[in-house]
């Protein structure tokens, strides 16, 4: 069974050490940052999760570990024997075991379930939005759906299935519309590319979180729903692991979006002039079409109905205040709805 650590040498980082270098390691690894002294004695863990979180409460990405990090983590001795770590990992719910000597200096770090030989699966269920008109592409989408245009001669949409396939989804359900036909012929029932694909066919538009009320009723795990028009680097297992660990119904995928207003702002105070702020910065965070949801919120959607996302989202949030969460999204992410975003993606990637 694989040492993590022989693989992976810089998951031991200092508590000085920043969140953005801990997000590299933890991207470039799929683990975590485990944090310790001048003798590798453990402090405490970083996970995905803990970094995002702290970006939603506003720290900046250079902030030191310390301020974030786990100070009680779960681990194991060095004299354990593998059922130990399987049994406390299962009581806690964690896919990684750190393990430490009698002097508290961690030796090891375990996949848990490199242990029973399972490869790492959150969930094997996601729904495309692929059933959009495509307007702000026209004339391309007169004769294809813009999921089928194809960016790097690959259609955008085989981009997004391969993507998720990488992540371990292994039944996909595309919702179409909108020359749906194109779509059904070219990826059949998915069988050629080693997973289930079911149509969730929408008679009228149903809108961008309708077409779930289309979803059977077997689904018995979370689920992720993306649109079928963006490219990200995002690792959706993270994403995934955020949700569950979170007890949410609902998880939205938010990103930092920066807007600069081109001409000084005149502040007023009932009609007197105060001051004049030039050329200021607004901060928003933006919706980037990347969801999670529990089975149960489909309670909440009458089948067949139109229903628009941030509908549905209110809907989740007036009947269990709180159980929306939101996840930060840092990484390489593009919408590519519009003629400028198209013709980017197509010339960088």
């Amino acid at each position: 069974m694989l040492n993590y650590l022989r693989k992976y040498p810089e998951l031991l980082q200092p508590p000085t050490a920043s969140m953005l270098e801990a997000m590299k390691i933890i991207d470039k690894s799929n683990s975590l940052v485990l944090v310790v002294d001048g003798q590798r004695r453990l402090l405490g863990t970083v996970v995905d999760s803990d970094i995002r979180k702290a970006i939603i409460m506003g720290a900046g990405v250079d902030q030191p570990l310390q301020k974030v990090m786990n100070p009680c983590p779960t681990f194991v001795s060095e004299d354990c024997v593998f059922q130990d770590i399987l049994d406390k990992a299962k009581r806690r719910f964690h896919s990684w075991m750190p393990v430490l000597d009698e002097n508290g200096v961690v030796t090891a770090l375990y996949y848990t379930k490199d242990i029973v030989g399972q490869a790492q699966r959150y969930t094997d269920s996601v729904v495309i939005l692929a059933g959009g008109m495509g307007t702000r592409l026209r004339p391309l989408t007169l004769e294809k759906p813009k999921p089928m245009l194809p960016v790097g001669g690959i259609p955008m949409l085989e981009i997004i299935v391969k993507k998720l396939i990488d992540h371990n989804f292994r039944r996909l359900f595309l919702s179409v519309n909108y020359l749906a036909s194109v779509i059904k012929e070219y990826f059949g029932d998915g069988s050629q590319l080693g997973v289930e694909i079911h149509y969730l066919e929408e008679d009228q538009p149903l809108g961008t979180a309708g077409p779930l009320s289309l979803l059977p009723g077997d689904l018995d795990r979370p689920f992720m729903v993306t649109n079928g028009d963006l490219l990200t680097k995002l690792n959706f297992n993270h994403l995934m692991n955020y949700h569950t660990t979170g007890n949410n119904l609902a998880t939205v995928c938010v990103r930092n979006q920066v807007v600069k207003i081109p001409y000084g702002v005149v502040k007023v105070n009932k009609a007197a002039y105060e001051t004049i702020e030039e050329k200021p910065e607004m901060k928003f965070l933006v919706n980037c079409g990347i969801y999670v949801f529990d089975p149960g919120a489909l309670e909440l959607m009458e089948r067949g109905r139109y229903c628009d996302m941030p509908d549905f989202l209110d809907r989740i949030n007036q009947a269990h205040p709180g159980a929306v969460a939101c996840f930060p999204i840092t990484e390489f992410w593009l919408d590519v709805g519009t003629m400028d975003n198209y013709e980017w993606a197509c010339a960088n990637m």
